[in-house]
């Protein structure tokens, strides 16, 4: 998705309650639109693994 998007993660951390990134990502992207498609990827992943 990211790739796709022109979103490349340079570093990541995953902690239990929380990911820190590092990103990079073109000029005509804002951080809000980011975090929102990564948000929604996310959640679905999540709600297939519960259901």
């Amino acid at each position: 998705m990211c790739e796709a998007k022109g979103v490349n993660t340079l570093k990541g951390v995953v902690h239990s309650d929380y990911n820190r990134m590092q990103v990079e990502y073109r000029p005509w992207l804002n951080v809000s639109r980011i975090m929102k498609n990564l948000k929604r990827r996310t959640s679905r992943k999540k709600l297939t693994r519960v259901s």
